[in-house]
């Protein structure tokens, strides 16, 4: 019976007292206060503006980070010597950093968007694709595409491109499908399997974190971040950008 009474009293107070305290600021506080509590548009307002100052506090250090870490000649973007390549790898114009994860849907649907602007008449050439293996989707099978596919170009630059478009191709339920992905392009992991694959996918873990990567895909044009799904035409548009950008410092 005691206890009974006990969780009468828990509950009474929960409800109670936040009321209680409520009344009191509305009736006893400052009359600013006090609108607040009997004008919810007020305090949504309030709320979203606090949101927006932190958002543009959180993307001002994005940027902030990404441009010291373009200037450096040990950064993470543009230095991590196991990042798979797609493009022009020695000269280009522009480079753009993908992170993906190879389960993602989004991804083979960013996939084919950049398929589109490195064989563009107008970019041919121009574009470097640095690939961050950023494997947050799909668990262990994601992180063993991500490996493999490290692995793959590590080994031989040459095939990776071709497994990258497979491996986005094949519905990837295990690590044995990416293994038969693997096969088709005439390799094995034995051939491959290498121990320094999965610190670099750390440490681009690592850096994607203190940029504030939130998930698949996300892009890098230039210097600028970009979180989610774009399609061709914005790529391009940014694109345009960063080079003219570029040709009026010049």
């Amino acid at each position: 019976m005691k206890s009974n009474n006990l969780i009468v009293t828990q509950v009474l107070l929960c409800v109670f007292v936040p009321l209680f305290v409520m009344f009191a600021i509305i009736k006893f506080g400052p009359n600013s206060v006090a609108r607040l509590f009997l004008n919810p548009d007020k305090l949504k307002s309030i709320i979203e503006y606090d949101q927006k100052k932190e958002y543009e506090a959180l993307t001002k250090k994005t940027a902030s980070a990404i441009e010291e870490d373009l200037k450096s000649k040990s950064g993470n973007l543009l230095n991590n010597a196991l990042d798979p390549v797609l493009g022009n790898r020695e000269n280009p114009s522009i480079t753009i950093i993908e992170y993906l994860d190879y389960r993602c849907g989004y991804c083979k649907k960013a996939h084919d968007e950049i398929s589109k602007l490195l064989s563009d008449e107008k970019y041919k050439g121009k574009i470097r694709v640095i690939i961050k293996n950023y494997p947050v989707i799909g668990g262990e099978v994601s992180l063993y595409a991500a490996e493999i596919a490290t692995s793959v170009f590590k080994k031989n630059p040459a095939k990776f491109e071709e497994f990258h478009l497979k491996l986005f191709n094949t519905q990837l339920t295990t690590q044995k499908d990416v293994d038969k992905v693997l096969e088709s392009i005439g390799m094995k992991y034995d051939d491959i399997k290498s121990e320094d694959v999965r610190q670099s996918i750390i440490s681009n873990f690592n850096f994607a974190r203190e940029i504030n990567v939130s998930g698949t895909p996300a892009f890098i044009i230039g210097n600028e971040f970009i979180g989610g799904f774009i399609t061709y035409e914005q790529m391009s548009r940014k694109i345009d950008e960063f080079l003219e950008s570029q040709s009026s410092k010049k």
